[in-house]
């Protein structure tokens, strides 16, 4: 059964209280959405040669543009994720915020 977010979020609330499942569901959302992310990049780059050879073929220049535009992407993502769970005295959504 999928939810939307919304039915997520409140789901998440309702297990684990308010400001831990508002905090889950928007880590969540991060995560799926560097996922989705990910796999574009892997359809696009990693998975079989043919493909980056055709990429290359009909505009390797803008396909490399892509490639490490979602590269460096990804990796920002995946930083934003993992920074401390505050910087100049604001709240960042970084998994640092999620209790021992």
């Amino acid at each position: 059964m999928r939810r939307t977010p919304d039915k997520s979020k409140d789901a998440n609330v309702v297990a684990m209280g308010e400001e831990l499942g508002l905090l889950y569901s928007a880590l969540w959302q991060q995560v799926a959405g560097l996922h989705h992310k990910w796999e574009q990049f892997v359809v696009l780059f990693g998975t079989k040669e043919s493909r980056v050879q055709l990429l290359n073929a009909s505009a390797g220049q803008f396909f490399r543009v892509v490639q490490d535009t979602l590269r460096g992407d990804t990796l920002l993502h995946i930083a934003r994720l993992t920074d401390s769970a505050k910087s100049a005295g604001k709240s960042n959504l970084s998994i640092r915020r999620l209790p021992d």
